[in-house]
């Protein structure tokens, strides 16, 4: 063994003392009296080795290092090559290799970064009983300042519960997704959290959640992707509420693919004609009925359905409508206010649409029409009720009414006072 002698300061410094080949060849060591260095083994003399057939060993071990795994009768490539101390440079940072980031492995991630703050905080609150502050900002290298602003930042969070890891449900969350819990007591221990009071059958319409609820606290969990759709599931046959998630996730992806156009959820009491608050609470808990989960799924077809643009409301704005016959997806009930991306002025008033009055019911299609994403017409406009009533539409959408009642009569309407 050749010692190579390495100024410790000087690697220090700069923390790259030998090469790759250097690091896989050999061992890093400090001598008693503080020498850096690192022990390299002299390569062999394969001109001085002999095999049992008296050669010069080219056909012996060791052998010259070859890179062609090919000459060997096994495929194994020389001494390097099988050397556990030589893995190959392609797989040296294997570890480091992750898939694509999804929104959900995102969402988790900065939960556990969450879940490893709090921890730390508290950490910090129990080590400040028995140090200073100087001394902790000493040894961890930051301001006096910071410590004490970081202090109290500890100081108000809640205590842990006793028999609990932390001091609210989403904390514990967090520190499962922070890896600081086993998926076991994450379980057991949301399914024993007290949760504040609420009705366990359902909410009565209108009820505004209070935080500490099941419905704000899992909901949320659940609606920002901290929590499996699975463990949500679990959780809520722990604590006797029959909610199922595929309704959240289904309200979910219906927000997704309708985006801007998208109603409130008090817009949706209206057109779906139940309670005032009813909907919010479908959306808290679950339990849609099924026919406004098939109107939810509806919607989510048609936007994928194919449209044909049959008009201009201005050069580089094409209308669309479906490019069949259509039924549209939502028929409102009762008085209604449209999403602002399809009708944004105006006063509440005049915002708002009565179904039972078709001048009014027209001049919102014609804001569809012209205003709205070209989805909308095939999720709110009725295309009968435009081809009865379509003398009228001259004044509501009169840039599109040539090639709208061209368009419509194509599609097998028959268009009233139309030729």
């Amino acid at each position: 063994m050749k010692p190579i002698e390495i100024d410790p300061l000087e690697a220090d410094a700069t923390n790259d003392f030998c090469t790759y080949e250097e690091w896989v060849e050999g061992e890093h060591h400090i001598d008693p009296d503080g020498t850096f260095r690192q022990e390299k083994e002299e390569p062999p003399n394969y001109e001085d080795y002999e095999d049992d057939d008296g050669d010069d060993g080219d056909d012996g071990w060791p052998f010259p290092p070859d890179d062609d795994p090919d000459d060997d009768p096994d495929g194994t490539p020389g001494p390097r090559g099988s050397s556990d101390k030589d893995p190959p440079k392609e797989t040296f940072h294997k570890e480091l290799e992750t898939q694509a980031p999804t929104v959900q492995s995102v969402a988790r991630a900065r939960s556990g970064e969450r879940g490893l703050h709090t921890h730390f905080l508290r950490s910090l609150r129990e080590l400040l009983e028995t140090h200073t502050q100087r001394q902790v900002a000493r040894a961890l290298g930051i301001s006096l300042p910071a410590v004490s602003e970081l202090s109290q930042s500890a100081r108000d969070l809640p205590d842990v519960r006793e028999g609990f890891t932390g001091g609210s449900a989403l904390e514990i969350i967090d520190q499962y997704n922070a890896g600081l819990l086993t998926h076991e007591a994450f379980i057991d221990q949301l399914a024993r959290w007290t949760f504040d009071p609420h009705p366990v059958d359902m909410s009565p319409p209108g009820e505004v959640f209070t935080e500490g609820t099941w419905e704000v606290v899992m909901g949320e969990a659940l609606d920002t992707h901290i929590i499996s759709s699975e463990d949500f599931d679990t959780l809520c046959d722990y604590h006797g509420i029959d909610v199922d998630s595929r309704d959240i996730h289904l309200w979910r992806e219906m927000d997704r693919v309708l985006g801007s156009s998208m109603p409130e959820c008090e817009t949706f009491d209206d057109i779906w004609g139940v309670p005032p608050g009813q909907v919010e609470t479908w959306v808290r808990v679950g339990g849609f009925p099924d026919w406004i989960r098939d109107q939810m799924k509806a919607a989510i077809e048609r936007t994928q359905a194919p449209l044909v643009a049959y008009g201009s409301v201005w050069p580089g704005r094409d209308v669309f409508t479906p490019a069949v016959a259509w039924e549209p997806i939502f028929h409102p009930v009762r008085t209604f206010m449209p999403p602002v991306r399809i009708r944004w002025s105006g006063s509440d008033e005049q915002r708002r649409v009565d179904p039972s009055n078709p001048d009014r019911l027209l001049r919102f299609y014609a804001d569809v029409f012209t205003q709205g994403r070209s989805i909308d017409p095939g999720i709110w406009v009725d295309p009968q009720l435009v081809a009865t009533h379509f003398a009228r539409m001259e004044s509501y959408a009169f840039p599109i009414y040539q090639s709208l009642g061209d368009h419509l009569t194509a599609l097998g309407y028959e268009v009233q006072g139309w030729s």
